[in-house]
């Protein structure tokens, strides 16, 4: 058996890490899947990110856990690595899990960020969205937080 190939952050050394597009070379280039971050919004929604801050990704000031869904949708995440990934979205946790189901055999590793506030509703609301992908047979969840792992096992 060979090892398997997890692309962290996707394709990030030729595209901007954590993006849709980033998933989708890696899977091109022949990795037998991809890591990503998932954050959530001061509005609730899940989102795929590893930095807190938006700063270095997108030029803006902002911390990720303090602005809306629809304030992050409208930066630029993908011009900081090169004019070709020029308007490239945030993309949210459910879309990510559906280019993983599209892309049959993807393994995704998802590692769930401490919130800043301890949220209570975040581990739950992970587990649901990947349980409604359908993909729990190739998804690792993992975490830096042994609390967040403790809530998903018991969910």
């Amino acid at each position: 058996m060979r090892p398997l190939i997890i692309a962290h952050r996707g394709a990030s050394h030729l595209a901007p890490e954590n993006t849709l597009t980033a998933f989708r070379l890696a899977k091109t280039l022949g990795a037998d899947g991809f890591e990503c971050d998932v954050q959530i919004t001061r509005d609730r929604h899940l989102v795929v990110a590893h930095d807190y801050l938006t700063d270095l990704k997108t030029g803006v000031h902002g911390n990720i856990p303090d602005m809306t869904f629809d304030e992050l949708r409208k930066l630029d995440f993908g011009s900081w690595k090169d004019a070709l990934f020029k308007d490239e979205k945030i993309a949210t946790l459910q879309e990510a899990l559906a280019l993983c189901r599209e892309m049959e055999g993807t393994i995704v590793q998802l590692e769930m960020k401490a919130t800043i506030d301890d949220d209570p509703d975040f581990v739950p609301r992970v587990i649901e969205e990947v349980r409604a992908a359908n993909i729990t047979d190739r998804l690792v969840v993992i975490s830096f937080n042994h609390d967040l792992l403790r809530q998903a096992k018991q969910l």
